[in-house]
């Protein structure tokens, strides 16, 4: 399936500002299941300068200077990817040793793993038990802890939409029982982290069909590192493993530094955001 990905995004002031540096993260990432054909970006106003580099999980940012001033700030950018469907579960977990959770992994055995096992928030005990009554209905199966677990987030919790760029705190969700996809994706983090299943947080696209009238947005999911398959995305606001149709932009292992734009600027002014995604399949 091909599809020409558009993403705008305008920033408007109510007076003339300064921009100070910003990070756009808009390309798709590298992935075995994504051809990138070509893409671009164009920036309003145009900067002064504007590098491309790579980042630390493999995706590519660019990173723009202003000079002057300006009362509207926008970004659009243009993909056109191919997405093949594919089966991540298809592989031999291995060694043995972590057909069972939790996995143990430490500094000797795994030290590029360990920013993605650390514990971002301490767990409620109401929480801790419902990892554990999982656990045990699968046996500590790592593959059926997973995917069960992935569904049952997205049967107890209801997805909400929040303007908030900053996820809800793991406890808070599971207690009210609603969060964005933000929200839901940080809390399964932190429960597979909780399983010793190294865990990074991603920002991206989930590739689909709109109804007429309706626009999509940005989407969140989780990448799992799971010996024998490497990194596996598990998308639990949908309650599903993606079978090609999740386009990432950026992943880390703390969900902050996975906005596709940040940046800011000088002045006293009101702002307004604009944002516009399109899909047009080919």
């Amino acid at each position: 399936m091909r599809c020409i990905v558009t993403h705008y995004t305008s920033y408007t002031y109510s007076e003339s500002v300064g921009f100070g540096n910003h990070i756009i993260k808009l390309t798709p990432k590298p992935a075995k299941h994504i051809i990138l054909n070509s893409h671009k970006l164009v920036i309003t106003p145009t900067p002064s300068s504007l590098f491309r580099y790579e980042e630390t999980d493999g995706s590519f940012a660019y990173s723009a200077f202003f000079n002057g001033k300006a009362k509207v700030l926008s970004f659009e950018h243009t993909s056109d990817v191919t997405l093949e469907d594919y089966n991540s579960l298809d592989f031999i977990l291995s060694p043995f040793e972590y057909l069972k959770v939790p996995f143990s992994m430490n500094h000797a055995t795994h030290p590029d793993l360990m920013p993605y096992l650390y514990e971002v928030e301490p767990l409620s005990d109401e929480l801790k038990n419902f990892i554990h009554s999982i656990s045990n209905d699968v046996a500590d199966s790592t593959i059926d802890f997973t995917t069960t677990m992935c569904s049952k987030i997205r049967e107890i919790i209801a997805y909400q939409r929040r303007v908030s760029t900053n996820p809800q705190y793991a406890n808070e969700t599971f207690h009210l029982k609603t969060g964005s996809c933000r929200d839901i994706a940080r809390i399964f983090l932190q429960i597979c982290r909780y399983a010793g299943i190294p865990s990074r947080f991603v920002s991206g696209y989930a590739i689909k069909e709109v109804p007429e009238g309706e626009n999509p947005d940005l989407h969140s999911w989780i990448d799992l590192y799971i010996p024998g398959g490497g990194w596996i995305a598990f998308d639990p606001t949908l309650g599903l493993i993606p079978s090609g149709r999740q386009v990432a932009l950026t992943s880390s292992a703390d969900p902050k530094f996975t906005m596709p734009i940040s940046g800011g600027y000088y002045g006293i002014a009101e702002s307004k955001l604009d944002h516009l995604l399109t899909y047009k399949f080919i």
